[in-house]
């Protein structure tokens, strides 16, 4: 068990990559993610011997994130247009290598009509 520092102004994500970890008490497995908000000086981390961890974190971001299916953006017409791209196949998304079955289509956000979510 440690206890690692923290900044009270920053934000802070615990992610999880192998084993498991306590997170001030709080198991957290493999691929978990464990968010920590500003206003802490510090976090208690205990872990097995098999454990790793990603700890990041950083100024908040000015403004609320939204997230729709696989996507992160400040605005719905942002989540709306990456849900257009990904569908059309842009590149800007690269490839997915080593998946057999058909691509995903991502699902349109309940905000956005035909008209505007039509790749």
């Amino acid at each position: 068990v440690t206890t690692l520092p923290l900044r009270p102004d920053f934000e802070y994500g615990v992610m999880v990559t192998a084993g498991e970890i306590r997170v001030d008490g709080e198991v957290l497995g493999t691929n978990t993610l464990a968010y920590l908000p500003p206003g802490r000086d510090s976090v208690h981390l205990g872990a097995s011997l098999d454990a790793r961890v990603i700890v990041i974190g950083g100024e908040p971001f000015p403004s609320p994130l939204l997230m729709w299916w696989n996507f992160v953006a400040r605005e719905k017409e942002e989540l709306t247009q990456a849900c257009r791209q990904w569908n059309a196949g842009a590149a800007v998304f690269g490839e997915v290598h080593g998946y057999d079955g058909e691509r995903l289509m991502a699902p349109i956000p309940p905000w956005a009509t035909a008209e505007e979510s039509a790749p």
